[in-house]
């Protein structure tokens, strides 16, 4: 990179008075510092001391903090004269995925050639901008620096000019698809291979232009069985809840591979087709079959093993349903109750009853019986005299008395209790 910068007639104003008055002196001599010291792009100043001389009119002397804008001219690399000065272009780096990394070497590149000859030539033309420069006090002088703006400008001025000689070199366009393509397989391939941290860990060994503007790229990735099977093992790891209802289908994603240690899978590699838009730079996957199937046979493979592993260990299986009316808790003894279901509710229901003392349902009681029923069906059951609070609960996949319907179930309570009474049958609707 090129650090010098050039300021014109400094030399000749500091061997005399600058300027009639010493704060202006040291201004120029503080301006001169941060001209000097600035390394990022190559630049000239003209007449600094005229410059200083013509905007210290405008500011206030007495002020410990003030502000000059001085024109600094930058050599206009796409002139002729620079045109034909010789650059070697960085050969892409495929591994990089990313377009926007070989831009900014290749912009390096031709900037440190044409820079190296704006140093040692004069320029016919120049770019004139201007920047701002900062001053406040320091010691018994002035320390000054440019603005921050300035220096994007400078930037933007100078990468602009190398990027239009960089979009006129054929070479270059090439060697920039190239790294384009790469830049783009990386999200291509997210979608096939199941997720981007999986696309990551693809290495890109070549890419060949084609015909019509497509690409063959050659790559060599984690065999897929391994990856997937290291995905579903770290799923069933995970997985430590018992749950009811169909078994659980999983579909498997690369999403969180990064997490896991998957180094020591063996490589396979593929060749992939890549269409380019040059009107729009995008990319587009248009041949993958060999890497499609490699990925779809191993992720269905995995989904099925997890799958199998996760509903063998954590999944509660519905069972066959009892008969409507069955009593399955206590007993059935006593006067008789008739209960009446409706089908809306569900497709079963269970009903407990618990003795309470008096009329009062807000009592929790004790469990004294339980009755299986199915949905809009009646059931009869016979209590002891006295009263009960009804729990009615409510689903559509039966589990046993320990779990009933599962998480899936409802539960509904009467706000009344019921009475069991001698030569009296009491009938109870819910639903």
């Amino acid at each position: 990179m090129i650090k010098r910068v050039l300021i014109l007639s400094f030399a000749a104003a500091v061997a005399g008075v600058l300027l009639a008055c010493g704060t202006a002196s040291q201004h120029t001599e503080a301006i001169t510092a941060a001209i000097v010291g600035y390394s990022d792009y190559y630049i000239e100043v003209h007449n600094l001391s005229e410059q200083v001389k013509q905007g210290y009119q405008s500011i206030d002397p007495k002020q410990s903090a003030v502000a000059y804008t001085i024109e600094v001219s930058i050599p206009d690399y796409t002139a002729d004269e620079f045109r034909s000065i010789a650059y070697t272009l960085p050969a892409p780096d495929l591994s990089a995925k990313s377009s926007a990394a070989y831009q900014k070497k290749a912009v390096l590149a031709i900037r440190q050639s044409l820079e190296t000859y704006a140093l040692n030539h004069t320029a016919s033309r120049f770019i004139d901008l201007p920047v701002t420069f900062d001053l406040v006090t320091s010691g018994n002088g002035w320390a000054a620096s440019m603005s921050s703006n300035s220096k994007l400008e400078i930037k933007r001025t100078v990468e602009s000019m190398m990027a239009a000689l960089l979009e006129d070199n054929d070479s270059y366009l090439q060697n920039y698809r190239l790294a384009l393509v790469s830049d783009e397989l990386n999200t291509l391939l997210a979608d096939a291979l199941g997720g981007q941290d999986y696309a990551d860990l693809v290495q890109i060994t070549t890419i060949v232009p084609s015909a019509d503007n497509t690409f063959v790229a050659s790559l060599s990735y984690p065999d897929p069985v391994s990856v997937y099977k290291a995905l579903g093992d770290a799923y069933a790891a995970s997985f430590n809840q018992s749950f009811y209802g169909d078994p659980l289908v999983v579909s498997l994603t690369a999403d969180g591979l990064d997490t896991l240690d998957v180094s020591g899978a063996p490589l396979v590699s593929d060749d992939v087709t890549v269409s380019f838009d040059p009107a729009t730079d995008t990319c587009e996957l248009t041949s993958a079959v060999s890497l499609l199937n490699r990925v779809s046979a191993a992720k269905q493979q995995a989904d099925e093993d997890v799958s199998a592993e996760v509903n063998a260990s954590w999944r509660i299986a519905p069972l066959a349903p009892p008969s409507s009316g069955a009593v399955l808790e206590g007993e059935s003894t006593g006067n008789q109750i008739v209960f009446n279901t409706g089908a809306q509710l569900g497709a079963y229901y269970y009903i407990r009853f618990y003795a309470i003392s008096g009329e009062d349902a807000s009592e929790e009681g004790a469990l004294t019986a339980g009755m299986f029923i199915v949905g809009g069906q009646s059931a009869k059951i016979r209590l002891p005299s006295g009263f009960y609070r009804v729990a009615c609960y409510v689903g559509d996949d039966w589990y046993g008395v320990d779990d009933l319907f599962g998480k899936s179930g409802k539960v509904y309570g009467s706000k009344n209790a019921i009475s069991s009474k001698d030569g009296y049958i009491n009938t109870v609707s819910f639903g």
